[in-house]
């Protein structure tokens, strides 16, 4: 995958994309000011995981997106965990191109400089191997073990981790710590949830009264 790739993602690095991904500034309660932006592998991750779902769908005799799975162990299955951490890396780098840049419009524009230490990258839709804790209904007990778990929306909040929930246009995101829930596999929601989807929101919101929305809360 990586190589069929290859001539997509070298032009594309360092670019934001579409749909809902964006960048701002969020001042918090205690008068510090992140940068912030949402973006990820620039769509080939999303190549990368319909590739692997064709592939699992044909290895479980199943259909695509029905809970297919591939086998860790399989040679497949170690093709996707090698070609899902190169898209990780590909997002990360991506981002960091962009937020280097955006910290050199801060530093033009209000002469300040970037504190790097307390930078938060946090993934979305992927799996990781974890240990786990979790209650087994069969043996009517809680159980410790190493699980893949797969955050699809969803993103890693262990106990005290940063992470970032993204607000709605026109609402405020928010830097969080992880309380580490085992009820919630140590996860939570990425973003605030949409109440209609795009495709409705094109047909009921015109441009003009979403620039006008967006101008009365003082967002370019």
């Amino acid at each position: 995958m990586k190589q069929t790739l290859v001539s997509k993602h070298t032009r594309q690095l360092g670019t934001l994309g579409g749909g809902n991904h964006f960048v701002e500034l969020v001042h918090d309660e205690e008068d510090h000011v992140w940068m912030m932006l949402h973006s990820g592998s620039r769509n080939i991750g999303n190549v990368t995981a319909q590739h692997y779902d064709g592939v699992a769908a044909r290895q479980c005799g199943g259909q695509r997106e029905s809970l297919a799975y591939l086998q860790i162990a399989s040679k497949e299955g170690q093709a996707y965990l090698t070609d899902m951490t190169f898209c990780q890396a590909y997002a990360l780098e991506n981002r960091r191109f962009m937020m280097q840049a955006f910290s050199k419009v801060i530093k033009r524009e209000t002469g300040k400089d970037t504190l790097w230490g307390n930078m938060v990258n946090i993934h979305h839709n992927y799996c990781e191997c974890e240990q786990c804790t979790y209650f087994d209904e069969a043996q009517g007990g809680w159980r410790d073990e190493q699980l893949w778990v797969t955050r699809k929306g969803a993103t890693s909040a262990r106990a005290g981790q940063l992470g970032i929930i993204p607000g709605s246009m026109g609402t405020g995101s928010f830097i969080v710590r992880g309380r580490g829930t085992s009820e919630s596999w140590q996860s939570c929601s990425h973003g605030a949830g949409r109440s209609m989807s795009r495709a409705q929101a094109f047909r009921h919101i015109s441009h003009q009264d979403f620039v006008g929305h967006m101008k009365a809360k003082g967002i370019v």
